[in-house]
């Protein structure tokens, strides 16, 4: 590569300038041609003299770029004078130069003419990055490209808003079709179904009458649409309140509300049934627009409904005995399964069964006698299973077992409301035993308040219930038991003369166990494997010995404290062989001799007093513990704590008997 220098001086009126100019020649090396200007030897500027040249010529100054040069790293003076600007007016106002630090900046930028890029085929991707083309030759797209952007939305906007009407036109289109096929149907149907159909305005006009109304109430379509007060005119004025507030109701709502049965008045005065159901109807834009109501003729259902009344009116108060003899069965009036005979074969019971099977067939009221414990309520069954009135339940009541505030409810029910508690009403058992025959045990324990009321039923067979002011009639064949002698309560004040004469109709006296002592041995059996079979193990073998002495006992509660010891006796067995070791001084008392307890020292132990007494207080309240009445109130202890010694004791109610055991309590 030749180098040529030229240089030239001139006078200038400002000083002296040199100028050189470094070429190459073109024509003679084929390559670009470089030119520097040098002021007082201080370089100002380059550039390339792209004349008649056939290469691409480039540059070190800005301002030869659009003369026909490329470009290339281009000085930029501009933000050379604005430094140089910036540091004269700090001088100026007075800071010091030497306090003033050097400034570095960078005065040169790639820059490139895109003119001569293109003239020389040089693509934009091959310049340095962060280059800057300028003198770019304006086009349609640079000049309009805002104004063809804005055309063509308008253009996609004008067309989506066609597309969108034709859609929403052909939307209508079909919904009103549709409309059309659903209002078509909806009046097929409507005009086609027996119930007559209606919708009505919120002006309270009709916007479709069914023609069906016609057979409905007896009036045409065109009647309501002419005066649309007809619909309330024709129902009946006393379901017209009703009928308004639902009215009201369901035009404040936007559910359906519940049906609603009335009665309206014909054309011809005819008094038909209807069951009326309405839904509100709103518009498409959610506001109220009137009620569908919907109306079925029930009258036919309705007449069958009342002459069903009439025809189950028989079969309802039967229906109510049944229920009163159910109700009766789970209180567990009737007693348990236990003895269905009379274990036992001295004359003396001979004698008692003789005069039951005399007086059973019979509704003469009986009166059962007897210390207690010798079995009075088995008798009182013979007596009810042998009459005609067996095959219903014998309902029972056990006059001492209840407070006398509650035995007036028991026998002769109450009102709902008639007294504290008193939530609904209640058959007393009178009138569950009406048809049956009732068992009032411990007659001796009424209170004379009540035994003028009972001495009525005896009489005339009628009574009100608590708190009740109508008359009852039953028919009730009574049976009465007592361990007392009530002709001597009579003489003390305590027992009505009247009543007494009427229980006294047909008086029986079960013996007490001592006055039958040949049938201890037949009981004695007949517990033992009773409850041998109740625990489960094998039958005990009873030693003629072991009779003998049961047998002279005295037996003072007669069959239920026997049958107690046994049941003791089981337990406490450790053998094969039954032993009763706990029977006290049960022996007949000698000639002379009063058989007091007071007369001889009692040898049983804290336990087996407190385990006597607990049965005893048991057996008087019908084994019932808590309550009014019940044991535990009587012992005045909590009932948890009475379960709790009864559990301890080792008690058991006699009541829980297998049913094919036959025996005498």
């Amino acid at each position: 590569m030749q180098r040529t220098k030229i240089q030239s001086k001139a006078k200038l009126p400002t000083g002296k300038v040199k100028v050189e100019v470094e070429s190459k020649l073109a024509a003679a090396i084929g390559g670009p041609m470089n030119v520097t200007l040098k002021v007082n030897g201080a370089v100002v500027g380059q550039g390339q003299v792209p004349a008649a040249m056939s290469v691409p010529v480039f540059g070190a100054s800005e301002t030869f770029l659009g003369e026909g040069i490329v470009g290339g790293d281009l000085i930029r003076y501009r933000p050379l004078a604005e430094g140089a600007a910036r540091l004269a007016a700090r001088i100026l106002r007075g800071e010091p130069a030497r306090s003033i630090p050097p400034i570095e900046q960078f005065s040169s930028q790639p820059m490139f003419d895109w003119r001569e890029l293109r003239r020389w085929g040089i693509p934009e991707s091959r310049l340095p990055k962060g280059s800057v083309v300028l003198f770019r030759e304006p086009n349609l797209w640079a000049e309009h490209g805002r104004a063809i952007l804005l055309a063509l939305g308008v253009l996609v906007g004008q067309t989506l808003l066609i597309g969108a009407l034709l859609l929403s036109r052909k939307r209508r289109v079909a919904a009103e079709a549709g409309l059309r096929d659903a209002e078509q149907r909806y009046r097929t149907v409507a005009e086609f179904t027996h119930d007559w159909e209606y919708w009505g305005r919120p002006d309270e006009t009709f916007a479709y009458v069914s023609p069906s109304c016609l057979r409905v109430t007896g009036y045409t379509a065109d009647e309501f649409y002419r005066r649309p007060a007809l619909l309330d005119e024709i129902v009946a004025p006393e379901d017209r309140p009703r009928w308004l507030e639902h009215s009201r109701i369901a035009l404040s709502q936007t559910q359906a509300t519940p049906p609603l049965e009335i009665r309206i008045v014909r054309a011809d005065g005819e008094v038909r049934w209807i069951d009326h159901a309405c839904t509100p109807v709103t518009g498409e834009d959610g506001r109220p627009a009137g009620l569908r109501g919907s109306n079925r003729d029930i009258t036919d259902r309705k007449r069958s409904e009342e002459a069903l009344r009439h025809a189950l009116a028989e079969i309802q108060r039967l229906r109510d005995r049944l229920e009163a003899d159910d109700t009766y069965l789970r209180e567990q009036v009737e007693p348990g399964p236990g003895f269905e005979g009379i274990v036992g074969r001295s004359d003396a019971l001979r004698y008692v069964l003789a005069k039951v099977q005399q007086v059973a067939p019979s509704t003469t009221t009986v009166l059962l006698q007897g210390e207690t414990g010798v079995g009075k309520d088995l008798v009182a069954h013979a007596l009810h299973s042998l009459s005609p009135r067996g095959k219903r339940p014998l309902v029972k009541l056990n006059c001492a077992a209840l407070p006398p505030s509650l035995v007036e409810s028991e026998l002769f029910g109450h009102e709902k409301g008639s007294f504290t508690g008193a939530t609904g009403l209640r058959k007393g058992r009178f009138e569950i035993a009406d048809g049956s025959t009732l068992f009032l045990d411990e007659i001796g324990e009424l209170p004379l308040e009540l035994q003028a009321k009972l001495l009525r039923v005896i009489q005339d067979g009628e009574f009100e219930r608590v708190g009740g002011s109508a008359t009852l009639r039953v028919d009730v064949r009574l049976i009465a038991a007592t361990n007392r002698r009530l002709d001597e309560e009579v003489k003390a004040g305590r027992f009505r003369l009247d009543l007494w004469y009427r229980l006294n109709v047909f008086p029986i006296t079960v013996p007490p166990l001592r006055q039958r002592r040949e049938d201890v041995p037949m009981l004695v059996r007949h517990f033992v494997d009773k409850h041998c079979r109740r625990l489960g193990r094998a039958t005990l073998e009873v030693s003629v010995a072991t009779l003998d002495d049961l047998a002279a006992r005295e037996w003072p509660g007669n069959v239920r404290e026997l049958e107690s010891v046994i049941e003791r006796a089981v337990l406490s067995s450790p053998g094969p062989a039954l032993r009763v070791a706990d029977l006290g001084d049960r022996r007949p008392a000698a000639r002379g001799e009063v058989p007091d307890a007071q007369a001889r020292p009692d040898t049983r132990t804290l336990e087996e007093n407190e385990r006597d007494h607990i049965v005893a207080t048991l057996e008087r309240t019908s084994w019932r513990i808590a309550g009014e009445g019940g044991a535990a109130a009587l012992l005045a202890i909590n009932p948890s704590t009475l379960r709790s010694r009864i559990q301890k004791l080792g008690i058991v109610r006699p009541g829980s008997r297998p049913a094919d055991a036959p025996g005498l309590t």
